[in-house]
């Protein structure tokens, strides 16, 4: 893009989960960020690092995957790995409000956010997106950039 500016790092898929729990994977992304503010998931490795580094450490969650016991997301294939529209709006609002969020197996999980993610290949993402907004600023929740 000309003339556009990068405001923020988020590595992605394998690269994210790995730099979550690897202290050598997490350690070459906060040393290639820089400055830039970091999204990565809460608890995490790369959390702790590029906080340890002084940098701008943003832990997000995901409104349209579910999460396991532990705290990480349900993998792909899974039940329970995507949302559905209801149930992605149930949980952006439960992060949003709550900072939480509950497992396919009832369990109530700590997820407390400055982002909230959604996958633009979750199917019906466009759908997913508006509904979230629209649920997020009716329930009075304000957004905002992190950046």
């Amino acid at each position: 893009m000309v003339g556009g500016r990068v405001v923020y790092v988020k590595p992605h898929g394998a690269l994210y989960h790995r730099a979550s729990v690897d202290a050598e994977t997490a350690a070459a992304i906060v040393t290639a960020v820089s400055e830039l503010p970091l999204l990565a998931f809460p608890h995490s490795e790369l959390i702790a690092q590029a906080r340890a580094a002084g940098l701008r450490a943003v832990p997000e969650a995901f409104a349209d995957r579910g999460y396991t016991a532990a705290g990480s997301l349900v993998a792909r294939g899974e039940p329970g790995a995507l949302l559905d529209e209801d149930g992605a709006v149930r949980q952006a609002l439960a992060i949003a409000r709550d900072g939480a969020v509950e497992t396919p197996d009832g369990q109530r999980i700590d997820v407390q956010a400055g982002s909230i993610c959604l996958h633009s290949d979750t199917p019906g993402a466009l759908g997913i997106a508006r509904r979230v907004r629209e649920a997020l600023e009716d329930a009075g929740i304000a957004l905002r950039a992190f950046a």
